[in-house]
């Protein structure tokens, strides 16, 4: 091959290369998130059910989970 015939080449796969790079900027730019968006107020209704083991009316300690959305509570918003 000429040397003129490999410099068009290199040139030509470079700019493919920039050209690529930059759809896939963009591309990654498009995708949402996969967080939910942060929700810092709003209420829900929870309903408790003791187990068979727990006597009604006694005291218990309960602790339990709700899946908050990441960014909903902060470390200010704890001390509420």
């Amino acid at each position: 091959m000429s040397k003129q015939l490999l410099e068009s080449l290199c040139s030509l796969m470079i700019a493919r290369l920039i050209a690529f790079c930059l759809l896939a900027s963009t591309v990654a730019a498009q995708v949402p998130s996969f967080h939910a968006p942060a929700t810092p107020t709003g209420s829900i209704t929870v309903k408790l059910c003791p187990m068979e083991n727990v006597t009604t009316g006694s005291t218990k300690l309960v602790t339990f989970g709700v899946p908050f959305p990441r960014g909903s509570i902060t470390t200010a918003g704890l001390n509420t």
